[in-house]
């Protein structure tokens, strides 16, 4: 995960790049289950804007999430 914030337009700029977890492919149930990518990443946004703020006692203007990539679960092996 990498994190950079800036004072921006009077309070700050949150930019976070990070790997969201995802359920396996084999798990089609857990698959089916989930929340859109894009969706989590919106509730991740507003999320941390009201923590961060609460926090920082600042003005949050923007959270930017970039997704690089998935975390996903370790298949464990049948001996």
């Amino acid at each position: 995960m990498n994190v950079d914030i800036a004072e921006w337009g009077g309070g700050l700029n949150v930019r976070i790049a990070t790997k969201l977890p995802i359920p396996g492919l084999e798990q089609s149930e857990a698959i089916r289950a989930e929340t859109p990518i894009l969706e989590r990443v919106r509730t991740m946004q507003v999320a941390l804007a009201h923590e961060l703020a609460r926090l920082t006692g600042r003005d949050i203007r923007r959270v930017s999430v970039t997704v690089t990539g998935a975390i996903i679960p370790e298949r464990k092996r049948v001996r």
